[in-house]
C-alpha cells in the first residue's frame, strides 16, 4: 500500500475508548490485530468515503461480531 495516509489505527477490537467504531471488523478473540488506514483522497470523494466509514463492507465471521477481519474501502 502506498501514499499518504490520513488516518490509521492498530486495532484488536471493534471500538477505541468513547465508543468509537474504528475496526468494524475486528474480532478480539480471533488473536489478530486489525489496521485500519485511509489514505489521502480527493475532496470530491468526502461523501464517497464517509458512506463507506458509515457502511463498511466486512465478511461475517466473529462470533460476538456481526463482522470479521477487514473493511474494504475503494
Amino acid at each position: 500500500m502506498e501514499g499518504e495516509v490520513v488516518v490509521a489505527a492498530v486495532c484488536n477490537d471493534r471500538q477505541a475508548g468513547g465508543g468509537q467504531l474504528l475496526a468494524p471488523g475486528a474480532c478480539i478473540t480471533d488473536g489478530l490485530l486489525d489496521i485500519v488506514v485511509i489514505l489521502i483522497f480527493p475532496i470530491a470523494d468526502v461523501a464517497q468515503v464517509i458512506q463507506e466509514m458509515r457502511e463498511p463492507q466486512v465478511p461475517a465471521a466473529c462470533p460476538e461480531a456481526a463482522s470479521t477481519d477487514a473493511v474494504l474501502f475503494s
